[in-house]
Order: structure tokens, then sequence, then C-alpha cells
């Protein structure tokens, strides 16, 4: 005798799950980036900021007692001084928050943005390279790929983490 199965067993199984990647999605201007959640060790309210005079995009601030160095992210993106965008690096007129991430080689960096982020599972088949074309004119940096969604909704700009943290290390030497 055949054994019978319900109707939602059947339509479970002929489904197939599509593989989903988890990201750390926030806003830098009007663009959204994503951060692969596995490199952000925490999301905290930012404190201050030091030590940046020539606004090279680079300084320093304190993280549970030792030193973390700061990367306006928006100067390494976008390529621009911070003095083109104050509100990066040293706005106190709102609530900020820093990013905290670690690259493969366990360099961590601290990563200053305006608005709160937010946790998303993405599907792998969303996220495509960059045209060759794009990546040549130079406008966005640190950028592995994009994510291709519904026409209504922007695309999601994949960061490098590490090209993040090692154009950090290369200003520091």
């Amino acid at each position: 005798m055949a054994a019978l199965s319900s109707s939602r067993t059947r339509r479970s199984r002929s489904r197939t799950a599509e593989a989903t990647r988890q990201v750390l999605v926030f806003q830098l201007q009007h663009e959204w980036f994503a951060l692969p959640i596995e490199a952000v060790q925490k999301v905290v309210v930012r404190g201050d900021i030091y030590g940046d005079p020539n606004h090279s995009g680079v300084s320093l601030t304190v993280f549970e007692g030792r030193e973390l160095v700061v990367v306006d992210v928006a100067h390494r993106i976008f390529n621009r001084s911070t003095r083109q965008q104050p509100a990066t690096i040293n706005s106190a007129s709102s609530t900020s928050f820093l990013v905290i991430v670690r690259d493969s080689r366990d360099e961590w960096v601290g990563l200053p943005i305006q608005n709160p982020p937010a946790v998303r599972r993405l599907p792998e088949s969303a996220f495509a390279p960059l045209p060759a074309s794009y990546q040549s004119a130079g406008n966005i940096h640190c950028v592995s790929s994009l994510t291709i969604q519904r026409d209504d909704e922007p695309p999601i700009f994949l960061l490098d983490r590490d090209r993040l943290v090692a154009g950090t290390l290369a200003t520091l030497q």
C-alpha cells in the first residue's frame, strides 16, 4: 500500500530552498550599502572621534578600553574629503552609530554611519558583479558586488571589508 503524503508535505518537497546571505544594510548619501554579517562585530552608539586634523578620513576612538581606528566610510567609498561631508564623522547634532568591522586578517575598524542599520537576508541570486564600465568610472570604491532587487527598490552595494580596511592600513603607513 502506497503511503499518502499531505499536500503541504508535497509542496515543501517541490520547493527548492534558495541559499541566502545575511547582511547589515545602511544608507549613506542616498545609496544603500551592505556588509556581510560575519564581518560585523558590533554596532554601538558613536562616541567621540579624535585625531584627523588633515581630514584624511582616518581617525581614532576608544572602544572597550583600547584605541580603534575609525574610517570615514563616505570618504573611502566616494573618495571625498570629510570637509565636503562633515556630518559623517564630526556631527554631534544627532545620534549616530559606529559599525565595528573585522576583516579577514582580524583587523578591526569602526565605520561611522548616521542612521541605524538593519539586518537583512538576501537571496544569493540577487548578488551580481558590478559592470566593468561602471567600475572603471570610479564612482564608488570598496564595493565587491550589488544586489538586483525588484524594480521599485534601489540596488544595495556590497562592500568589500578587506578593501575598506586595507586602504586604512596603507593610509597609516
